[in-house]
């Protein structure tokens, strides 16, 4: 060792000390003996009084630094006021971050108390290093951790925690890296963990709120705090804004790590402040004073109107208006829409004078208390009485006075229903003097007319139907619902109405009323009981006129299980390894409406995992899916099956989706994208699955490419349930229909499954091969243990499930 004489306040540490020192040193412990010798002779022996700076933050790095003797602190002083960010003692090193990357010291550090270290040269480090490259990995190790420790110290929620507490945190937190436009979580999503940004900016938005933002954050801040108290849903969706680094700490992991230090008040602190930022970052510009003036004028006699016609003026959307109310009054509010549906049951107990008389309609309800709309929060006594009324706790939400005045009118009636509805026709009289497309509208926006229409879809819905079909004939429009698969008629209406219930149709679907000559497609969005229903529109001209035909999509039914779809045991079992192989082509088939969409959205949902990428091309997406990328097919622009199937295998895909192989070119790409490692589902249009093989070949795929890529065919057919409240079972033990009132009389209430699936093995391989016949393969098939749909359906009779007759329509 040499001592440095300018700095030398002491005696040289003895060679005992020195040994100690470096057996002690995470950092210099790792040197062979031959290259200890060597740095002993270079070290310089410096020694500092109590406040003396060893290093400075912002000059030039001057060597690494091994203390033997006393304490050091690192402080930062680039705050206001200097922060300590950690404590050295004997064999602590410091100052490799600076030399490693030929920067300035970032932070200051200084003697605690008399100090005495041994300083290495930033040119005899450099040489260390080339000679053991070991150290130069176990530098930057050190470095990292060093910088995750100082960012979490820094940070404010854990600015009170230990060394000890910051480096247990640096254990439990996982790194979560995402790139710009990627969701970090979802609104409603459950919240098992909170995250710490590390760095790049995420954006909160609000999605039930229209996509509203409430907050950009950035490095250092605390998102998803409130899940560290308590797993609750998400209030917020989280999205990267840029290209983030972040932290993330489980709940569990809190519960073991932080959950009885200090840091538990200043994370419900923050929480608090969120929550607080939440309610004032909607408008910028609102302060106090100013929800204080508001609050005022919505108390004065006219007030609401005043209000609405300062928004008016000062040309302000409704859904900003109504924002700033929710944020002054503390109410949730209801965006104005004409697809609002509400809940039948509800406005039957209220009368029609009262809710206009008081401008309150309750819309839906729930296990806690009835959402009741109003345009001003000031009602006096009115919430007590409604609630009385109602028998049950309210919860105010705040809409537009006129759309609340127009819903009030095209939902209360004295009749109900449809039948009602219709009564309310009888007293208008100028139904055929449409004579411009702005009558048309004018009638189509009448409130008869959107009561009659709401009642379609909310008499449809509470009957589970799949589809409403409205038929225009020579004397009357007819109105039939699709339920458990088969046609009912409900009702009819004069055909002097048929324009203008076609028109609300075709207005609410966003379609062209003035064309009638061509068929149009079209959508609905609609909530009704608090649920989200997507209506696809048909519209087609007939002789009669125009007729629709309106799908009914519930999205909270897409989360269905394999299991619960009528799979018996043993076809389960094959079905779940047919799809969990690494590659092949895997097809559904049946006629339209046979469940195929259903099966394969349980199929993904079952091998979805965070490992997995999985994209679909569909025509329509019928629902969206979390976790999976999904196409749709838009013939407009050239955007098909084979278009999109082509593109989806350049994202590096694991799993593929086509919604349905029509033509040779998709059924090529499908059959490749098997071949190169893919694992592909899709559907046929064939009766049985055997057929499935043969039609392929038809399309003109290669037999032996047929053979190589398909791995499992599953052809499928929906048969009605017997109603378990009055099924039947005669003396020959088999299941009849009878009929009730909670089967509307049909003797059946929903509907299973029954599935024949055909795997491939090497026998089924080699008949492919040589190009042999459907019926050839199905008989090898059954030879081999194949269950066809009757038998499938047989054994579901046995079970009581459903009824010969029904398996008999329906698979022959």
């Amino acid at each position: 060792m040499t001592s440095n004489a300018s700095a030398v306040h002491g005696s040289t540490p003895s060679d005992q000390e020195f040994a100690e020192s470096l057996a002690g040193s995470p950092l210099l412990s790792v040197l062979p003996a031959d290259e200890l010798d060597r740095v002993q002779q270079l070290l310089q022996v410096q020694e500092f009084q109590a406040g003396e700076a060893i290093l400075e933050q912002g000059r030039p790095a001057s060597g690494i630094y091994l203390i033997t003797r006393g304490r050091a602190i690192i402080v930062d002083n680039s705050a206001d006021q200097p922060v300590v960010l950690k404590t050295l003692s004997v064999s602590d090193s410091f100052g490799e971050r600076s030399v490693l990357g030929r920067s300035i010291v970032s932070a200051t550090v200084q003697a605690a108390e008399a100090v005495t270290v041994l300083q290495l040269g930033p040119d005899e480090v450099e040489q260390l290093l080339e000679r053991v490259p070991d150290l130069r990995a176990r530098l930057q190790q050190r470095i990292d951790q060093d910088a995750e420790f100082t960012f979490l110290r820094t940070l404010h929620i854990l600015s009170g925690l230990s060394r000890r507490e910051i480096q247990a945190v640096m254990q439990a937190v996982e790194t979560v890296e995402l790139v710009r436009g990627e969701w970090l979580y979802h609104e409603d999503d459950v919240g098992d963990a909170s995250y710490i940004i590390r760095s790049g900016t995420i954006e909160l938005i609000r999605e039930s709120a229209g996509g509203t933002s409430l907050a950009l954050l950035e490095a250092g801040s605390l998102l998803g705090e409130d899940t560290l108290q308590l797993v609750t849903a998400r209030a917020e969706s989280a999205l990267a804004a840029s290209d983030c680094v972040l932290l993330r700490l489980s709940k569990q992991d809190y519960d073991l790590v932080l959950a009885r230090s200090s840091v538990r008040d200043l994370i419900e602190h923050e929480s608090a402040q969120r929550e607080q930022a939440f309610e004032s970052a909607l408008w910028l510009s609102d302060t106090h004073q100013g929800r204080a003036a508001l609050l005022a004028l919505l108390a004065e006699p006219g007030g609401v109107a005043q209000y609405w016609q300062r928004t008016r003026t000062d040309k302000r959307s409704a859904e900003e208006a109504l924002q700033l109310l929710a944020r002054a009054t503390g109410l949730d509010y209801l965006t104005p829409s004409a697809q609002l549906l509400v809940d039948p049951e509800l406005v039957r107990q209220v009368s029609g004078q009262y809710a206009q008389a008081n401008q309150v309609l309750p819309i839906f309800a729930d296990r806690n208390h009835v959402e009741v709309l109003t345009a001003t929060p000031f009602l006096g006594s009115l919430p007590t009485e409604l609630s009385q009324l109602l028998r049950s706790p309210l919860k105010l939400r705040l809409s537009e006075p006129q759309f609340l005045s127009k819903l009030i009118e095209t939902s209360i009636a004295d009749g109900e229903g449809i039948g009602g509805s219709l009564s309310d026709l009888g007293g208008v009289d100028n139904w055929d003097e449409l004579d411009s497309i702005e009558d048309l509208k004018d009638q189509a926006q009448a409130a008869p007319i959107i009561k009659l229409v709401n009642n379609f879809f909310m008499e449809a819905i509470a009957r589970k139907a799949s589809d409403i079909h409205v038929e225009p004939y020579e004397e009357e429009l007819e109105v039939r619902y699709r339920v458990d698969g088969i046609l009912q008629l409900f009702s009819t209406a004069p055909r002097r109405f048929q324009a203008a219930i076609i028109s609300r149709i075709k207005i609410m679907a966003n379609l062209d009323i003035s064309e009638r000559r061509i068929p149009q497609d079209g959508r609905i969005s609609l909530r009704l009981e608090s649920k989200s229903f997507d209506i696809r529109v048909a519209t087609i001209p007939t002789v009669f006129g125009e007729g629709v035909v309106m799908r009914i999509l519930d999205k909270s039914s897409v989360q269905v299980l394999l299991a619960d779809i009528g799979f018996e045991p043993s076809m389960l079992a094959q079905w779940q390894e047919s799809i969990s192989q690494p590659n092949g082509v895997v097809l559904v088939t049946g006629p339209t409406g046979s469940g195929k969409t259903t099966t394969l959205y349980a199929t993904l949902n079952h091998v979805k995992n965070i490992e997995t990428k999985i994209i679909t091309a569909e025509d329509p997406v019928e629902y969206q899916l979390h976790g999976i990328k999904q196409v749709q097919i838009d013939v407009k622009v050239n955007l098909t099956f084979a278009a999109a199937l082509r593109s989806m295998l350049r994202l590096d895909p694991d799993i593929i989706m086509v919604g349905e192989i029509r033509d040779f070119e998709t059924a090529e790409i499908a059959v490749q994208a098997a071949l190169t490692g893919h694992l592909v589902f899709s559907t046929l249009h064939t009766n049985d699955a055997p057929t499935a093989i043969t039609r392929l070949v038809e399309m003109g795929i290669a037999p032996y490419l047929v053979a190589s890529a398909i791995t499992a065919v599953l052809a499928q057919r929906l048969v009605r349930k017997l109603c378990p409240n009055c099924r039947l079972q005669s003396d020959d033990r088999e299941w009849h229909p009878v009929g009730c009132s909670q089967c509307d009389n049909t003797g059946y209430r929903g509907r299973l499954g029954i599935y024949e699936l055909m795997v491939v093995d090497n026998t089924i391989r080699e008949m492919i091969i040589a190009n042999k016949d459907a019926t050839v393969i199905a008989a090898e098939a059954q030879r081999r243990g194949l269950v066809t749909l009757s038998q499938d359906g047989e054994t579901k009779v046995q079970q009581g499930l459903t009824s010969l007759a029904e398996i008999k329509r329906v698979a022959g």
